[in-house]
């Protein structure tokens, strides 16, 4: 297979993600890690109606994708056939190689039912895209701590670790993955954890703004400004809008800071709203035209009454905000209305929620959709390289890939990106003032 449909088949790989369902062999019921006290053993979910497979097709030869980035209508990936018996007389052909898919998540202690989740999702994600040889070993990073539990998946044999949750986590899982050769997918969204060979899946706030930042600039606005909190994300968030305002040609007139635990929002709103020199009448604007907030939830709430009432009125100054601010009781706060976040389609995340509730009877979490993606990742990988070959060059495919909640890709510094949509704050559903991209590749002239 050349190299250029084999990248193209890559792309192509998770665009079956949570609806299709694969053709071929029934993928192995996920295993327990083999350990002396293994933290859970992962028991194959109920079988809705959904797991029920017809006589699979034969296999068809897939098609590179069209220069846009998009499917080829009507291929699928080709799978082995199942249950070959050998001509009497001739050599049996070689077993296929195991694939031992590490899943270090939190299986007890105060993230316990997310662990769970992930779980699960990445059980579901086994019956979806694997093959007969994938192996899913779980392990608890709570019991006896992330260490513990890397040092258990390599003593396992994994060829590829999927986890933790936790940044603190993947800095103590790194090291030990590095030594042994493998790559780590973790479901941080922490890109200062993020290295090469160590990827964090999660939305990262810094793209998201980035995203949103770029259709403000497209509107027209070249003048910003920041008010966040003295805390991590509040420092990322300025240094992502810090570096992206000269890229689009643009302006950071100001940038305010606050205590992280400030619970008064009073005195830092009006600061930033320059409401003192702005008093004569009639008020002009404040001197920028986009706001940075880096609040969301119940503080953004306490936030919000405070913007309208020093005058930072949504015609003069447009609000903009991460990925949390996907919450429609946001639109409850007359202040907020108008406010711009970047975020996945959640209508593309539909058919995996449904497919979660008909085998676990529940909603899945925000991030269950991390766990599904990772393992259809390494099952489609491992079925078209024929094999457990996780390298960097085969992870960080520049098509990218298509999961749940729409595209995504690993980038060679372990960063990810995602294909978002931009979306305004509104009374009740929010409005998507920008769709996501359809490809990572650029537009053609």
């Amino acid at each position: 297979m050349s190299a250029v449909t084999r990248s193209a088949i890559l792309a192509l790989g998770l665009l079956v993600a949570a609806c299709g369902q694969m053709p071929g062999s029934r993928p192995t019921v996920t295993e327990p890690a083999p350990q002396a006290k293994p933290p859970v053993t992962a028991q194959e979910p109920a079988k809705p109606a959904w797991n029920t497979r017809p006589t699979p097709p034969a296999p068809v030869e897939t098609a590179p994708l069209p220069p846009s980035g998009g499917p080829a209508p009507g291929n699928a990936i080709p799978s082995a056939p199942v249950g070959a018996v050998p001509t009497p007389g001739l050599s049996a052909p070689a077993p296929k190689p195991a694939i031992r898919v590490a899943l270090l998540v939190p299986l007890s202690g105060r993230a316990q039912a997310v662990g769970q989740n992930l779980l699960e999702a990445a059980q579901i994600a086994v019956f979806d895209h694997a093959s007969e040889g994938f192996k899913l070993l779980p392990f608890d990073t709570e019991k006896d701590g992330a260490t513990a539990a890397a040092n258990a998946a390599v003593a396992a044999g994994a060829h590829i670790i999927l986890g933790p949750l936790f940044s603190n986590q993947v800095s103590e899982v790194a090291p030990i993955a590095k030594a042994a050769g493998l790559s780590v997918i973790s479901f941080s969204n922490d890109r200062s954890v993020a290295q090469t060979g160590v990827y964090t899946l999660g939305l990262s706030p810094v793209q998201a703004l980035q995203r949103v930042l770029a259709i403000t600039h497209e509107k027209g606005a070249t003048r910003y400004a920041a008010l966040v909190p003295e805390s991590a994300i509040g420092r990322q968030t300025l240094a992502a809008l810090e570096k992206a305002a000269p890229q689009l040609g643009s302006t950071v007139v100001r940038a305010d800071t606050y205590p992280a635990a400030a619970t008064d929002f009073q005195g830092i709103v009006r600061r930033t709203a320059e409401y003192d020199r702005r008093r004569a009448q009639p008020t002009p604007p404040p001197s920028y035209q986009v706001l940075v907030l880096a609040e969301a939830g119940a503080r953004l709430k306490q936030m919000g009454p405070w913007i309208p009432y020093y005058d930072i009125d949504v015609k003069d100054v447009r609000l903009v905000g991460p990925p949390a601010w996907d919450d429609t009781t946001l639109g409850a706060e007359p202040g907020l209305v108008g406010g711009w976040y970047a975020a996945p389609d959640p209508a593309a995340r539909g058919p995996f929620e449904e497919k979660f509730k008909a085998a676990f009877g529940a909603t899945p979490n925000r991030i269950a959709s991390l766990a599904y993606d990772a393992v259809a990742l390494t099952a489609v990988i491992g079925k078209l390289t024929g094999g457990p070959n996780f390298s960097d060059s085969t992870l960080t495919n520049p098509n990218g890939f298509a999961g749940v909640e729409g595209l995504f890709r690993l980038n060679m510094d372990g960063s990810s990106e995602r294909g978002l949509a931009v979306w305004e704050i509104q009374r009740g559903q929010h409005k998507q003032v920008a769709p996501a991209p359809g490809s990572f590749l650029p537009p053609a002239n």
